[in-house]
């Protein structure tokens, strides 16, 4: 038989376009889509995180002010002191606290060894926290800032400005350590 130089059968194209399939699917599985996910650790970190922070306004709108942050005793950092304050009945009819047990159990560990519980987080760092001042100094919000995995805040909590970070390192490629902080905050004002 005679056969025609002027193409490919179709049996051939149907052969290539499959490989191409094939070699396609295995380079798309190959190449990263989007951001990274992040780790159980965070996600529990960023959830606990939105539970203090509806206790902490649970208590400004039951008390009218925030749990203060800190203890005049100086014995307690802000993080027990906060402890101290979220478990703690704030209502004349008796309810108002979470329960220390659930507390204890979940979000709390006695990191200093000084025999008081402090929020700490699922990345094992200890929460931060401060109550946030307009600039007739009355409060306008809170910070709680959870340290992330390195477990150091890289800067201050200044009741004006906020979270100040600390200076940037010298090295690009160094990663700042405020970079894994997780931040919750409420920034309103009811006065305005």
């Amino acid at each position: 038989m005679f056969r025609s130089a002027r193409g490919f059968t179709l049996k051939e194209l149907l052969i290539v376009v499959g490989m191409i399939g094939i070699l396609d699917c295995g380079l798309l599985l190959a190449i990263p889509r989007g951001k990274p996910r992040p780790s159980y650790e965070v996600i529990s970190a960023r959830q606990w995180m939105s539970s203090f922070r509806y206790h902490i306004e649970r208590y400004h709108s039951e008390v009218g002010s925030y749990p203060p942050d800190t203890d005049p005793s100086g014995k307690m950092s802000s993080s027990e002191f906060l402890y101290k304050h979220l478990c703690t009945t704030w209502r004349p009819d008796g309810r108002g606290g979470l329960h220390p047990a659930i507390m204890t159990a979940v979000y709390s560990n006695d990191v200093n060894g000084n025999g008081l519980p402090e929020l700490t987080s699922p990345l094992g760092g200890v929460y931060e926290y401060k109550i946030l001042l307009d600039a007739n100094g009355k409060p306008r919000g809170f910070l709680l800032v959870d340290p992330g995995p390195d477990h150091k805040l890289g800067g201050t909590i200044d009741p004006v400005k906020g979270f100040v970070p600390g200076p940037k390192p010298a090295n690009p490629e160094v990663k700042a350590d405020y970079a894994d902080n997780i931040f919750s905050t409420d920034n309103h004002n009811d006065d305005e």
